[in-house]
C-alpha cells in the first residue's frame, strides 16, 4: 500500500519536473541580468560594496531556490522509486 503523503509528494514533485526548465531558464535570466546590472556598475565606477553585498545575497537567493528544487525533485523521485513495484503491481 502507498502512503498518502508520499503520493501527495511524488504528484507534487511530478508537476516540479514539468517546470524545471522554465525554472531553470527563468532563474538563469534573473542571474545574468543581475550580473549584467553589477558589471555595467562596476565598469562605470559606480558599484558600491553595499550594492555589492546586495547583489551577492540575491545571486545566492537564486541559486540556493533552484537547488532547493532540484533536491526535492531527487527525493521525490527517490519516493517514487521506493513505491515503483507497487504501482506496477495495480497497473
Amino acid at each position: 500500500m502507498i502512503d498518502p503523503k508520499a503520493a501527495v509528494e511524488v504528484r507534487n514533485v511530478s508537476f516540479l519536473v514539468e517546470l524545471m526548465p522554465f525554472l531553470e531558464r527563468e532563474i538563469g535570466e534573473l542571474v545574468k541580468a543581475l550580473e549584467n546590472k553589477i558589471f555595467s556598475a562596476l565598469n562605470k565606477g559606480e558599484l558600491t560594496p553595499q550594492d555589492a553585498l546586495n547583489a551577492w545575497a540575491e545571486k545566492n537567493s537564486y541559486v540556493k531556490l533552484l537547488s532547493k528544487f532540484k533536491q526535492r525533485v531527487r527525493s521525490g523521485q527517490s519516493i517514487a522509486g521506493q513505491y515503483q513495484t507497487t504501482l506496477e503491481k495495480v497497473e
